[in-house]
């Protein structure tokens, strides 16, 4: 049985409510006007559908057909930079993918200046809330109907 969910995209500033297949990872707009309440939201990077959501208590992060409970502490999320190839790469358990860095094209990007990815990169944003418990909690509750 497929499951969908609706997410809000992280990829433009339209705020557009999607429906994500949790089966397959694909998202298709939810039609305007229709009674839609967002459960997360998702970003496409790369051609690849990532999205954050509640389902059923938790908090779930999808990758195209690929999902993990995301409130698990043993689940790793990693992001880093290479500085040299202006890349980023972006890897949950065992799966990875790289791609050019938010600041590649930026000639005034100094790399010892605080870093702005949680602001400018759609996945630095969830490596960020990784490690933030208690704002997953709140995006949880919001998200289930809860707060």
């Amino acid at each position: 049985m497929n499951r969908s969910v609706v997410v809000a995209s992280l990829s433009d500033s339209s705020d557009q409510l999607l429906s994500l297949d949790t089966a397959t990872g694909q998202t298709t707009p939810v039609a305007p006007g229709t009674r839609a309440v967002k459960q997360g939201n998702s970003a496409n990077v790369d051609g690849h559908v990532f999205a954050l959501y509640a389902e059923n208590g938790t908090l779930w992060f999808q990758w195209d057909a690929r999902r993990w409970l995301f409130l698990a502490d043993d689940l790793p999320v990693r992001y880093s930079h290479d500085l040299a190839n202006k890349t980023t790469t972006f890897s949950v358990a065992d799966q990875s993918i790289t791609y050019e860095a938010w600041w590649s094209d930026d000639p005034l990007f100094d790399p010892l200046i605080p870093e702005r990815d949680e602001e400018m990169d759609n996945l630095g944003y969830y490596y960020a809330l990784k490690s933030e418990p208690e704002r997953l909690q709140r995006l949880l509750a919001r998200w289930s109907g809860k707060a």
